[in-house]
C-alpha cells in the first residue's frame, strides 16, 4: 500500500487551487450593529432586470448547495456601487473585473455566486462598507480598517 502525503493529495486533485482561508472573528461581528434589509440573486442573466439602479453595498457569497441546503454559504467580498445593476452586469461579462482575485473566483465558482445587496444612500455608503467589511473580514477584499489591513495581507 502507497502512503499518499497531504502535500500529494492537494496537488493531484486541485485541492490547493480552492483553498481559501477564512477569518472567524465574533467579536468583530458584532462592531457592526445596524440593521438592512438584503435581497440576494443567484448571479446569472436571468436575473438581471431584477436590481435596481440605486447605490448600494453587495456581497458575493459563494452557495454550494450540497443535498439541498442553502443555509450553508461563504462570503468572499464586500463592495459599494452608485449603480447596483450596472455592477450586476459587470460581473456576468467575460471582461469582468481588473482585480484578478474576483475574475478567479467568479470564473472557477460559476453557477454558484449570489449577488446580495442592501440599499444605502450614497451619502452612508463608504462609512456601511467600511463597517461591515471590518465586521466580516471577506477573503476578496483587499482594503481593511487600521491593524487589521495588515494581519488581513499575511494569509495568502
Amino acid at each position: 500500500m502507497t502512503s499518499t502525503s497531504f502535500a500529494d493529495l492537494t496537488e493531484e486533485s486541485g485541492l490547493k487551487a480552492h483553498l481559501q482561508y477564512f477569518i472567524l472573528w465574533p467579536e468583530k461581528w458584532q462592531t457592526y450593529t445596524p440593521i438592512h434589509t438584503w435581497d440576494i440573486f443567484d448571479l446569472d442573466i436571468t436575473n438581471r432586470d431584477e436590481i435596481p439602479t440605486s447605490s448600494g453595498i453587495y456581497s458575493l457569497i459563494l452557495e454550494p448547495c450540497v443535498a439541498g441546503n442553502t443555509s450553508c454559504s461563504y462570503l468572499f467580498y464586500i463592495g459599494r456601487t452608485n449603480n447596483l445593476h450596472r455592477r450586476f452586469n459587470e460581473y456576468l461579462t467575460k471582461e469582468r473585473h481588473a482585480r484578478p482575485k474576483i475574475s478567479m473566483f467568479l470564473a472557477r465558482y460559476n453557477g454558484h455566486i449570489c449577488f446580495c445587496y442592501t440599499l444605502i444612500p450614497e451619502s452612508r455608503i463608504k462609512c456601511m462598507e467600511i463597517g461591515i467589511t471590518n465586521a466580516y473580514l471577506p477573503p476578496l477584499n483587499e482594503i481593511y480598517e487600521g491593524e487589521i489591513s495588515s494581519t488581513m495581507r499575511a494569509f495568502p
